[in-house]
C-alpha cells in the first residue's frame, strides 16, 4: 500500500507539472480560443497587433464571379470583426496584389499602417512596386501618394517586393530586386536597390542617388531581407555572389557606406538563411533552416563576430521533427520576436507552431515540454509548407496569436496561453 501511495503521488506531481508547462487554447478568444474568418490566406501571410490588442489581418477576400481582392481586416479583442474599422471590419480597396506579391505590413507609431508588395505583371515582363497607407480608422490615407498608394517603378524592369520597414520612426525604406531580360538573348541585367521614403510616399531624393540606393551585386547577388540597428546601420540577407546554395548577411553602415569587415556566410547546401533581426543589445541574429529538419541560429557582434557567451561559440543548432515541415522542401523560419525577458519566439512554417530559445543560447524546455509548440487542431499541415509564417504575434500577456487556416482554405486566428 505504501508503494502504491508513492507511486499515486509521483504520478499526480508529473501530471501537475505537465499542466504547468503545456500550451492550452484560450478560451476568452471567440470561441474555445479560435476565431474562423470567410477569407483565405495570401502567399505570404501577416498580422499587425495594435497596442491596444486589436489585431489587423492581411488577406485575400473571395467574392462572386471575379479574382480574390487583397484586404485588411481588423479583429476586435476577442477574436470578432471590428466594425468600426472602414465601418464593415475589412478594406478591399485595390491594391493590385497577386499570389506573388509578397505583402509586407508595417505598424506607425500613431496606429497607421503601411503595406508594401509588388503589383500584377502589366505587361508580362514588367511589374512595380505599390505601397498603400491605411488610416487607423481603416481607410486608404489620401495624402500618401496618389490617394493613399505610392509607385516605385523601373523602366522595363521586373520588380520584386522584397523587405519594408519603418526607419527611425521618420521613413520608410523598401527593400526591391529587379531584373531585365533583354530580347536580343544576352544575360539578364539584375539589380538589388534599396529605396527610402518620406511618410507622406514620396521618395526622399536626398538619399543616396535621387532616392535609391543600388546595392553593389559584388556583396550580394540577390537580397531578400533586412534588419535595422539603433544605430541606424542595416543588415541585408540574401544570396552570396556565387549564388545558391549559399546565403550571406552584409553590413552598411549609418552613412549607407558597406561596411567591408562584416559579412556572415551560410553554412552551405545543409543551411540557408531564412530570417534575420537586431536584438534589444543591438546584436545580430541570423536564422537559417536546415535542408534535414531544424534550424541554425547565430548571433553576430556589431562587427561580424560570433558572440561567444551565445550558446556554444555564438551559434545554437537544433534538429527535431514538425508535422508536415519539411525545411528543405521550401518550408521555412518567420520573423523573430524578442519577448521583454530576452527569450527568442520563432515561427515555424505556415501553421501555429513554433519554438522559444533563452537568451543565451539554449532551448528553453520551458516552452510547452520541448521547447517547441504545435497546434495543428486538425488541418492539413502539408497546405502550408510552402512559405515561412509571418504570421505570429505576442501579446504583452505572453498569450501568443497564430494566423493559419482551415482545411477549407479559411482564415483561423488561434490564441495560446503559455508560460512565460
Amino acid at each position: 500500500m505504501k508503494h502504491l501511495i508513492i507511486t499515486l503521488m509521483l504520478l499526480l506531481n508529473s501530471g501537475i507539472l505537465l499542466c504547468q508547462y503545456d500550451v492550452i487554447d484560450d478560451s476568452t478568444f471567440s470561441e474555445d480560443g479560435v476565431s474562423i474568418l470567410p477569407f483565405s490566406l495570401s502567399a505570404r501571410q501577416g498580422m499587425i497587433l495594435q497596442p491596444d490588442g486589436k489585431l489587423v489581418l492581411l488577406v485575400w477576400q473571395h467574392l462572386p464571379n471575379i479574382d480574390p481582392l487583397f484586404a485588411v481586416a481588423r479583429l476586435n479583442t476577442d477574436g470578432s470583426l471590428d466594425s468600426s474599422y472602414n465601418n464593415t471590419g475589412i478594406n478591399n480597396e485595390s491594391l493590385p496584389y497577386d499570389g506573388y506579391s509578397n505583402p509586407i505590413g508595417i505598424l506607425l507609431p500613431n496606429n497607421d499602417f503601411v503595406i508594401g508588395g509588388s503589383d500584377h505583371f502589366t505587361p508580362w515582363y514588367s511589374r512595380n512596386v505599390v505601397l498603400g497607407k491605411y488610416l487607423e480608422n481603416g481607410t486608404m490615407d489620401p495624402l500618401f501618394g496618389n490617394g493613399g498608394t505610392a509607385i516605385l517603378t523601373l523602366d522595363s524592369f521586373n520588380m520584386r517586393h522584397e523587405d519594408l520597414k519603418l526607419y527611425k520612426d521618420t521613413s520608410l525604406l523598401v527593400l526591391v530586386s529587379a531584373s531585365f531580360s533583354p530580347n536580343d538573348n544576352s544575360p539578364d541585367i539584375n539589380k538589388n536597390l534599396l529605396y527610402k521614403l518620406k511618410l507622406n510616399g514620396s521618395i526622399d531624393s536626398t538619399f543616396a542617388t535621387n532616392g535609391i540606393l543600388d546595392i553593389p551585386l559584388s556583396a550580394l547577388s540577390f537580397v531578400q531581407k533586412m534588419a535595422i540597428s539603433d544605430d541606424g546601420s542595416i543588415y541585408m540577407m540574401g544570396y552570396a555572389p556565387d549564388g545558391f546554395p549559399d546565403t550571406k548577411v552584409v553590413k552598411f553602415n549609418a552613412d549607407w557606406t558597406l561596411d567591408p569587415g562584416f559579412q556572415y556566410v551560410s553554412a552551405g547546401l545543409d543551411s540557408y538563411f531564412s530570417n534575420i533581426g537586431v536584438d534589444g543589445d543591438g546584436k545580430l541574429l541570423a536564422i537559417s533552416t536546415k535542408h534535414t529538419t531544424g534550424f541554425r541560429l547565430a548571433r553576430l557582434m556589431p562587427d561580424g563576430t560570433l558572440d561567444n557567451s551565445f550558446s556554444k561559440d555564438g551559434v545554437i543548432e537544433e534538429s527535431f521533427n514538425l508535422i508536415g515541415v519539411e525545411f528543405g522542401v521550401g518550408g521555412g523560419i518567420g520573423p523573430m520576436i524578442e519577448q521583454p525577458d530576452g527569450k527568442l519566439l520563432f515561427s515555424v512554417g505556415g501553421g501555429a507552431m513554433a519554438f522559444r530559445v533563452n537568451p543565451n543560447g539554449t532551448m528553453d524546455y520551458s516552452f510547452d515540454l520541448d521547447g517547441i509548440v504545435q497546434k495543428v487542431n486538425g488541418m492539413d499541415p502539408f497546405t502550408l509548407i510552402s512559405y515561412p509564417s509571418s504570421g505570429m504575434a505576442l501579446q504583452p500577456d505572453k498569450k501568443i496569436l497564430f494566423m493559419t487556416a482551415t482545411e477549407a482554405g479559411f482564415i483561423k486566428i488561434l490564441r495560446l496561453i503559455t508560460r512565460p
